[in-house]
């Protein structure tokens, strides 16, 4: 066979059940968490193979695995194939092309820590060590005593939410909201992202479960920190939903509070005029109601400080809809049509 499949990489996760010369039996390592969807493997050595790589359920996206020779640029195996058919989904297969020796493939567009480097606009810093002393990053950017503060990666599988938030912060970069100083935290959960961790439902509990009395993870303990010491008027945590399907496979805002329907929809009807032909499509009105906040989440946390003006959630789905699939590229783009309504949305709000 002379072909091997690891998972010795940022974020890898995979399970090798059997190989052959031109079938591959693989498994999700859902380790600590309950069974999700992330998976991301390497596979050397098989120039000029066509492989099937079976996973025995539901883990492949409409348009097939997303594949990468850097881990930097992403394109999907079968991006002229949308397969909505459950079945079709189990199972992708893969020409190696002559001298096509070390491919990455994964569930979805992976976004690790290195890739954070393209946000050179911002000051870094550490904000704290999370367990097995991995260094977690965040940034800075703007002055002024009010805070806008920006998340992604509660869960560590939540990768394509990485790339709107990166769009986001490159739009205001080059328009700032005047008197606010931007916080982000690209990687909430960095320890499971660096490990390829799935995070979602990771027991005891998530990291976005995690905000109690007392925290169980470092990052979301220093977070809190932020919270109660910086002046922050504004929250918004970008997330990605489930594996696909319903109301998973296009863009929505999360309402958790009551007291902020009407200012989400204006964000909504902002953020909706705010596409290009360039974006991944957001529709106005796709907002997540819901009664009252989840517990222990950070939404929940944030705007129960009574401090905090406005809080959002924003689901990135991890494929799309026919006509509607994501790219690296359009998902940038939609960040940027984001940081556009957030700054009509906040320098609107204060001419109120």
């Amino acid at each position: 066979m002379n072909y091997t499949i690891t998972e010795d990489f940022t974020g890898g996760n995979i399970t090798v059940v059997e190989i052959s010369e031109t079938k591959a039996e693989v498994r999700i390592n859902y380790r600590d968490s309950e069974p999700w969807c992330y998976w991301a493997f390497k596979v050397s050595g098989a120039s000029g193979k066509t492989i099937t790589f079976n996973f025995g359920e539901d883990a492949v996206g409409y348009c097939g695995a997303a594949v990468s020779h850097d881990l930097k640029n992403w394109h999907w195996s079968h991006p002229d194939d949308y397969r909505d058919d459950e079945k079709d989904r189990e199972s992708f297969t893969y020409t190696f092309a002559d001298g096509e020796d070390e491919v990455y493939f994964a569930h979805n567009m992976l976004y690790n820590p290195s890739d954070f480097e393209n946000v050179d606009f911002m000051e870094k810093y550490i904000l704290c060590n999370d367990f097995g002393d991995i260094p977690v990053p965040m940034a800075t950017m703007g002055e002024g005593e009010d805070v806008i503060l920006m998340t992604a990666r509660h869960h560590a599988c939540e990768a394509p939410a990485n790339y709107v938030l990166e769009g986001c912060l490159k739009e205001l970069f080059e328009n700032s909201i005047e008197g606010y100083k931007i916080i982000a935290v690209p990687f909430v959960d960095m320890k499971g992202v660096v490990c390829g961790d799935q995070g979602k439902g990771r027991k005891p509990h998530d990291h976005n479960r995690d905000y109690n009395e007392e925290s169980l993870y470092p990052t979301v303990g220093a977070i809190k920190e932020l919270l109660n010491n910086e002046n922050v008027k504004y929250v918004f945590d970008f997330h990605s939903p489930c594996h696909l399907g319903s109301g998973n496979d296009s863009t929505s805002l999360v309402n958790a509070y009551e007291c902020l329907k009407d200012e989400m929809l204006r964000l909504s009807k902002l953020f909706a005029s705010e596409m290009t032909d360039d974006c991944f499509k957001f529709r106005d009105g796709r907002i997540t109601w819901r009664d009252e906040p989840l517990k222990g989440t950070f939404s929940a946390y944030s705007g129960g400080l009574g401090k905090v003006d406005f809080v959002c959630t924003i689901e990135n789905p991890y494929f799309g809809e026919p006509g509607n699939i994501m790219t690296q590229q359009n998902y940038l783009e939609t960040g940027r049509a984001f940081g556009r309504a957030m700054k009509k949305f906040i320098e609107t709000k204060s001419e109120m």
